[in-house]
């Protein structure tokens, strides 16, 4: 077939205008052809990873969900910060799961606060009067760490996780999956955003 096209054409570009002596239709119905396929293989991927991804999160509200007679020093508690720091923190989770962790890591907060504030109620809480919900629960976390109170992890380290889970939080609405609807491009701007919120604070 080379051999053919250099006999007939003696220049690149006779066999240049040869190729594009093709019927416009028909290239057109190739590419066409080509697009539906790549974005056929784009869903079902899609679709695959978020089917997994609902899964996973499926098993970690199974670690986070308290008994209804929880008390905020049950060992439960550790265990679900533990979970969700599993994924926070893991190398092998996508965005995807990471977003639904960060929605449960802000639930667990505020079910350990809400706890906390029935125990102080019934002077079940020995705290310093001063210290509310938040900062005993953040403690509580604190222990929760890998190495426990002599974790490395600081305390500013903790409450970026918190406010991370605050953001996502906002972001899911009425449902964590609606997480699943931003793009990968939203995880920076949820920190971005956290920094622009700091500088403010600074100025004033």
């Amino acid at each position: 077939m080379a051999t053919m096209i250099t006999q007939n054409y003696s220049s690149a570009s006779q066999v240049l205008d040869l190729v594009l002596s093709k019927p416009p239709w028909r290239i057109k119905a190739v590419h066409r052809i080509q697009c539906q396929d790549t974005s056929l293989v784009l869903r079902e991927w899609t679709a695959m990873r978020i089917t997994e991804t609902i899964a996973d999160w499926v098993a970690l509200l199974g670690e986070t969900t308290f008994p209804s007679a929880v008390t905020s020093s049950d060992p439960c508690i550790i265990a679900a910060f533990r979970a969700v720091d599993k994924i926070i923190l893991g190398k092998e989770a996508t965005y995807l799961l990471r977003r639904l962790a960060y929605v449960q890591l802000r639930r667990v907060f505020t079910t350990l606060e809400a706890i906390l504030r029935s125990e102080r109620k019934r002077n079940q809480v020995n705290c310093h009067p001063r210290r509310g919900g938040k900062s005993i629960a953040i403690d509580i976390y604190m222990m929760s760490q890998v190495d426990g109170r002599n974790s490395s992890v600081s305390r500013n380290q903790i409450l970026e996780r918190r406010r991370v889970s605050s953001a996502w939080e906002y972001l899911a609405g009425p449902s964590p999956l609606l997480t699943l609807m931003y793009s990968e491009a939203a995880d920076p701007i949820v920190y971005v955003n956290m920094l622009l919120e700091d500088l403010l604070l600074t100025i004033e």
